[in-house]
């Protein structure tokens, strides 16, 4: 008897990457590769959908497992595919060699490029410009290349003919209809031209009790495949593979070991090789290391010579200068058998092309650890100076010796941009059209998507279990609950969607399309590898983060007609005027000081250094919340430890930033090189539980010998965990501190300009407006509104009258084709406001919300009062395209027989006919009162559509107010109110402390309160987790009657 080898290869598989494309799968590769190690089979397939899969993901897991890693695809093709036609054919595509691998990337990248309809579809021409033994193909599932006549014809025989033995027809163990046809189709066309059938499962999941979890996945997304439902797809052993084709009947025994036997084939191919050396692109690719070196110290030494002179730089301080960048550039030379020098190279000369070609804006302060080092200054990468700031930044946080070759991490600048576009544009000149793409980023599944995913596939009402989505984590043990979180869990880290990623390409000098594959996402190509991998990787990614504060310092700059101050100039012109900006908490829209909390604690705070905005910066982050209130009041604070004291002066004894952390582990005999893996590792959350508790006996057991015990020991350790899991660098502190004192300093110095910039930039944020809005009366100015013939689309200032007119596309509901067009009627001349409406009806496209929003708004009000204007709109819509009257709806219509007899040319029994419509409508409107909408009615329009009231009625009394903010925590009847007084605008925050006056007295949005006066009390504030009384005075409601409800 012959001997049957048990193994098979199981090349048609899928698993949650499939998702990016359609909702497929919920099993990830690990799933795949832990089976396989169970079976004792040989090989992983990235196979998926489309592409080949997460292929840095899978190669990893497969050497930690000590699994081969073989490349796949499941494609798409067409006969045409720059034909939109939705339908499309499946194909399995298994390359043969690392040079196939690529040459297939470039084929699925062309997929995704020219030949997207829906799917990224093949071009055929492309598989037959491959060699024959470049890849195997074959004719995959029920959806398949053999599934109709024209697949056949058009696509299943030119590729027969071309691959030869190479093309195989694939047979699968689905018991049903569809996939016993396929099978004999493929049965037939084996007999017919002698080609080989090969097995397989196209698994989606790995055990057949998982095929409940597939659907139940499907069904919470709204999705069914029809038949493909009731498949089995899982990933079954030999026998239990063996024993489903022969129930299914199609085949003979032979024919099924043979078919199975054919998957080994596989095994011949070469596994993916990519490998974990540095993969530093180069624009000078036939310089020497030395020679690079050189180069790079030509372009320092000239640049430098222009910032000695610029910068003011005394020969006294020269001499640290010229030690520090030698310091630097030594480890630049220390290094140059990773070809460091290639880094500032390319990106000294990317940053050029982007500013002065492509017209990109650059922040003076760059991001991350790149200020800390003085050369990136030198190239145009920052203007951070690390010599002549008040706080100490650390070039080998940025870069050293021990972690470019001990670690073999590559180094790191982020710039934050205003438009990404200029310097990808430039990375491609530099590199070619094809060596920069954006990487791809997985949106994977977290417990609440996971969990509202289980209630919709149980049918569960949205309203209930939504609420506990939000607030899951406190819910973990209510019984009714549990049992779909518990079967949530089962979907955690399933991929179900690809994005952009925000801010990371991929540099290379080679193509991207053919090294790893790119895919189409939304209206993107972005690289088939996540920022993670490509870290792992050691390939080169610049991170270009798009910020909107600099894009205000840039356009208020443009507005003012200057160019954007250096960093130097800045921070000479930092006097007491920018300084107060913070301490009177006008902050709005300003980098890291934008929300009302850090408003509040700026105010307190009051910084008045730079180092003093960099610690406040790091101070935000959530680590640092236990010492913050200290640190904010400027307490006095100290570790416990004098000697640890000591070396943390520079933060007033505080670990604030990862230099701190730094500078703790070097005390207690830890490396700068072993320091920052560490704080990346922890960070990144990359370092094993074991390994951290070795690290924490071996720092307990240093502090010991540095102290003397272990007092102390405990608070500090965990003020070191948190900042490694959550703290930044000071250069990045720095960097981020600086930013917002560009926009201080620009409210300071041109309050008109600032504003006028950011309110056009947020004109759809109606609480940012609101807040921008309640700022200028600091600076006197004033908001004017929006008016018939003078506003258009963006806010517009008036320097000499000190004012800003509001522009019509930051009104809700508002665009800015109308502002142009009501612009454009505004050149004509109109004796009355019905010949204007006829207009506007006729040659604009506004529409009737539109128009009301604006009448409400007084936008005309040179023709009439608001109210009055409404209703001349009403009377114009019934009357003006009207030809034909019936008697029976004159009462409805509000119009007499007196009226039709002098308007209608016409009378018949039931009808006034040939009327005079404008005749009509004014003597109709000529009747009218010219009034004003009511002050509830104008109050709520503004809020509604401006967010924020410009109301006021100097004729109200002073004690009467109207409420324009309500709100409500756990007691309903203690309000948190904003009350507007009627008589001047001016508004008043406080709140009803006792239940019992409102409950006597209630009142809500909008209503109007006559109050004789306010009392105050003070805030209780949480400090050191306890509510306490607070030195800060609230204002608090009593006595009021509520006159309009």
């Amino acid at each position: 008897m012959m001997f049957v080898l048990k193994e098979y290869e199981n090349y048609h598989k899928h698993d949650s990457i499939s998702n990016i494309y359609l909702p497929d799968s919920h099993v990830k590769p690990i799933d795949y590769i832990n089976r396989i190690k169970g079976l004792g089979y040989g090989c992983y397939f990235t196979t998926n959908h489309g592409t080949g899969g997460d292929v840095f993901e899978s190669l990893t897991a497969c050497k930690e497992a000590g699994i081969r890693c073989l490349y796949g695809v499941e494609g798409y093709i067409v006969k045409d595919p720059l034909k939109k036609d939705k339908r499309n054919y499946h194909i399995v595509i298994i390359p043969t060699t690392n040079k196939a691998r690529k040459k297939l990337n470039l084929v699925t990248s062309r997929s995704n490029i020219e030949g997207f309809y829906y799917r990224p579809r093949i071009f055929p021409e492309d598989l037959l410009k491959l060699d024959p033994d470049d890849v195997y193909i074959t004719t995959a599932c029920v959806a398949g290349i053999v599934r109709d006549k024209d697949a056949v014809v058009d696509i299943f025989m030119p590729l027969m003919k071309h691959f030869g033995n190479h093309m195989l027809l694939e047979v699968q163990n689905h018991n049903e209809p569809n996939q016993i046809a396929a099978n004999k189709t493929c049965l037939a066309l084996s007999n017919k031209f002698g080609l080989e059938l090969i097995a397989a499962n196209d698994s989606h999941y790995i055990y057949p009790e998982q095929a409940k979890e597939r659907l139940d996945f499907l069904r919470g997304k709204g999705l069914t495949y029809g038949d493909e439902d009731g498949y089995i797809l899982d990933f079954p052993d030999y026998d239990t593979l063996f024993a489903r084709f022969q129930k299914q009947g199609v085949l003979s025994d032979e024919q099924i070991k043979k078919a199975i036997a054919n998957t080994l084939i596989f095994r011949e191919c070469e596994d993916i090789e990519i490998d974990k050396c540095i993969k530093m692109p180069t624009v000078y690719p036939n310089l020497t290391a030395d020679e690079k070196i050189s180069e790079l110290k030509k372009h320092v030494v000239s640049k430098f010579k222009d910032i000695i002179n610029a910068d003011h730089i005394s020969k006294d301080e020269l001499v640290d200068y010229k030690n520090g960048i030698a310091q630097e550039m030594k480890v630049i030379e220390d290094t140059k058998e990773i070809n460091t020098a290639d880094y500032f190279l390319l990106n000294e000369k990317l940053v050029d092309l982007a500013v002065n070609k492509y017209g990109g804006i650059l922040t003076r302060t760059g991001r991350g650890s790149c200020g800390g080092f003085y050369i990136n200054r030198i190239l145009g990468m920052t203007q951070l100076d690390r010599f002549k700031l008040d706080i100490k930044l650390y070039p080998e946080r940025f870069m050293s010796t021990a972690r470019l070759l001990e670690n073999r991490a590559m180094p790191d600048i982020d710039f934050n941009v205003v438009s990404q576009e200029p310097f990808a544009n430039a990375a491609k000149e530099l590199l070619g059209e094809h060596g920069c793409y954006p990487m791809i980023a997985y949106g994977t599944m977290k417990l609440g998507e996971s969990f509202r995913n289980v209630c919709r596939s149980h049918g569960l009402a949205f309203d209930d279990y939504n609420e506990i989505a939000k607030d899951i984590e406190n819910h973990m043990n209510d019984k009714k609950w549990l049992p779909y979180i518990e079967e949530a869990q089962t979907y955690m880290g399933t991929v179900v969607s690809a994005s952009v990623h925000p801010c990371a390409f991929l540099l290379d000098n080679k193509d991207i399309r053919e090294e790893y594959g790119v895919v189409k996402i939304g209206d993107a190509m972005c690289a088939m590898i996540t920022s993670g991998e490509a870290d792992e990787y050691k390939m080169l990614k610049d991170d270009f983060l798009v910020v909107t504060v600099y894009r205000i310092i840039s356009d208020t700059f443009n507005l003012i007609g200057e160019p954007i101050i250096s960093v130097s100039e800045l921070l000479d012109n930092l006097d007491e005027k920018v300084w107060g900006i913070f301490a009177n908490g006008l902050t709005c829209t300003l980098n890291q000081a934008d929300g009302d909390w850090a408003t509040s604690m700026l105010k307190q705070f009051k910084p008045h250094s730079v180092s003093d905005m960099a610690m406040f910066t790091a101070c935000l982050r959530p680590f640092f919340e236990p010492w913050r209130d200290k640190f904010i009041n400027r307490e006095n604070f100290t570790t416990g430890s004098s000697y640890l004291d000591e070396v943390l002066t520079s933060t007033h004894s505080y670990i604030l930033f990862q230099e701190n952390l730094m500078q703790y582990f070097e005390w207690l005999g830890v490396t700068p090189a072993e320091s920052i893996g560490l704080i990346k590792k922890i960070s990144k959350k990359k370092i094993h539980p074991e390994d951290f508790k070795n690290l924490e006996e071996r720092i307990k057991a240093k502090w010991i010998e540095n102290t003397g015990s272990l007092d102390d020991f405990e608070e500090t350790w965990q003020m070191v965990q948190s900042c490694m899991s959550y703290g930044f660098c000071s250069a990045h502190a720095v960097a981020t501190g600086i930013d917002c004192l560009y926009g201080a300093y620009l409210k300071a110095n041109y309050p008109l300009e600032y504003y006028t910039c950011t309110l056009s930039l947020y004109a759809d944020d109606i609480e940012r407006t609101s807040k921008l809005i309640a700022e200028m009366p600091y600076f006197n100015i004033k908001l004017l509104p929006i008016q018939f013939g003078k506003s258009g689309a963006d806010y517009t200032m008036d320097k000499d009258a000190n004012c800003i007119y509001k522009g019509i596309e930051s009104i809700k509901f508002c665009n800015r084709q109308i502002a142009d067009e009501l612009l454009e009627l505004s050149k004509n001349k109109y004796d009355s406001f019905t010949e204007l409406l006829k207009d506007i009806k006729d040659k604009t496209s506004i529409n009737s919300r539109q128009l009301t929003i604006l009448i409400s708004l007084n936008f005309f009000s040179d023709f009439g009062k608001n109210r009055y204007l409404l209703d001349v709109v009403d009377i114009y819509d019934k009357f003006a395209n009207s030809k034909i009257i019936a008697k029976k709806k004159m009462e409805e219509l509000g119009v007499s027989d007196y009226l039709m007899q002098k308007y209608a040319g016409k009378e018949t029994k039931s009808q006034w006919r040939q009327l005079d419509n404008q005749g009509l409508i004014n003597e109709l409107c000529n009747r009218l009162e010219n009034k004003s909408l009511d002050i509830v009615s104008q109050v709520r329009a503004e809020m509604d559509y401006l967010g924020y009231v410009n109301y006021v009625n100097s004729n109200m009394a002073d004690d009467y107010y109207i409420v324009t903010g309500f709100v409500t925590y756990k007691n309903p009847c203690t309000p948190n109110l904003v009350l507007r007084r009627i008589c001047d605008g001016e508004e008043i925050g406080c709140r009803i402390k006792q239940s019992k006056v409102f409950k006597e007295t209630p009142f809500g949005m909008y209503s109007i309160l006559k109050i004789e006066g306010f009392t105050y009390d003070f805030k209780n504030k949480k400090i050191n987790g306890e509510w306490q009384k607070s030195d800060e005075r609230e204002i608090v409601l009593e006595n009021y009657e509520c006159m309009k409800g």
